[in-house]
């Protein structure tokens, strides 16, 4: 994998990451429908991202 797509999944990671903590601290008590909604979001959006990196031209071999 090249280092501009192992980047930009470390972004993709953090910006997670930071969201998922944000929500939680918004929500101490959050209802079990709420997390399983939030799951399947990053889910979609990791799925999404993965695509866009796999469509993505490797520069590597230059």
């Amino acid at each position: 994998m090249s280092t501009r797509k192992i980047s930009l999944l470390q972004s993709v990671a953090t910006i997670l990451a930071v969201q998922s903590r944000s929500s939680r601290q918004q929500q101490t008590q959050p209802h079990c429908s709420q997390v399983v909604q939030k799951r399947g979001e990053i889910v979609k959006l990791l799925a999404k991202s993965s695509q866009l990196l796999l469509l993505m031209p490797s520069y590597d071999a230059a």
